[in-house]
């Protein structure tokens, strides 16, 4: 009997600790360079590309993180045209963007949110029934 609970107990504690590790997954398997296959219409403005950062003094599973910059496009020199700074977080299948900057014209505040779906090295958005396809830059 007591070699069933030990068992069951040693269960939950490893599955507990999955879980645990799935949700930081989660935004370790995001972060990095994505490079637009579609072009993604962000409030009206067409986005190319966007860049995932966690600094280490903000991160936070459950709340917002700093920072994402997402861009029109880039220079052959790698400067980002029409750049948009982002707090950013993932809930469930979803990610939010909130600007808190932006050189494209959004409004610092503005929130948008996408369904995500993401593989090895390929991202999908959805939004409004349209799937917009990224992959990662190494």
């Amino acid at each position: 009997m007591n070699l069933k609970l030990y068992v069951f107990t040693g269960l939950l504690c490893c599955f507990g600790t999955i879980e645990a590790q799935n949700d930081s997954d989660q935004y370790r398997n995001i972060l990095g360079d994505w490079k637009g296959l579609d072009k993604l219409a962000v409030g009206g403005l067409a986005i190319n590309g966007f860049h995932l950062l966690i600094h280490a003094d903000t991160f936070n599973i459950s709340g917002w993180n700093s920072e994402g910059v997402m861009y029109m496009n880039k220079t052959f020199t790698g400067s980002r045209e029409f750049p948009s700074s982002f707090d950013y977080k993932i809930s469930g299948d979803s990610l939010f963007m909130r600007i808190t900057f932006s050189a494209a014209g959004y409004k610092v505040g503005d929130v948008f949110k996408f369904g995500y779906l993401l593989n090895k090295n390929q991202l999908a958005l959805t939004r409004d029934g349209l799937r917009y396809r990224f992959k990662r830059i190494n």
